[in-house]
């Protein structure tokens, strides 16, 4: 009886970390006063970020060649206006986070090099995949 009320409450403590997709159609927008970045360009990248637990009432805040781009919460997204070429994305804690939001807030949980074309949009989520820990991914979800 103790071994499956353990693996019960195992299970459900990994099911609540897991991240669920939101579409950026279906995603609420980041709010203006939370976005830092205001470049121009002739490609563009789309990120939204999973709704569940993981840093669940914490903002994240990805970042483009090392600049942050804006406090994230869940299930919201942004597009941003990049010039075409080659550019690090990534994420990482809100540095104005408060309390355990705080905890992490000058790690940077991921950082993936991305190329775009002239014209271009690639859309990108920020969500916990497998044992992965929360960072950005590509993603076709429209």
């Amino acid at each position: 009886m103790k071994k499956t009320g353990l693996l019960l409450l195992s299970a459900l403590m990994l099911a609540g970390c897991a991240t669920s997709p939101v579409s950026p159609s279906q995603a609420k927008h980041v709010p203006a006063d939370r976005i830092s970045y205001h470049g121009k360009g002739d490609a563009a990248i789309t990120i939204t970020r999973d709704t569940g637990y993981m840093m669940g009432g914490c903002y994240g805040v990805p970042t483009l060649d090392g600049m942050d781009i804006a406090r994230i919460d869940t299930g919201e997204t942004l597009t941003i206006a990049v010039p075409h070429g080659d550019h690090l994305l990534g994420f990482k804690g809100d540095d104005q986070g408060r309390g355990l939001c705080s905890v992490s807030a000058d790690s940077l949980f991921k950082e993936i090099s991305v190329t775009l074309k002239p014209h271009e949009t690639k859309r990108f989520r920020i969500s916990s995949i497998g044992d992965d820990p929360l960072g950005i991914h590509p993603t076709s979800i429209k």
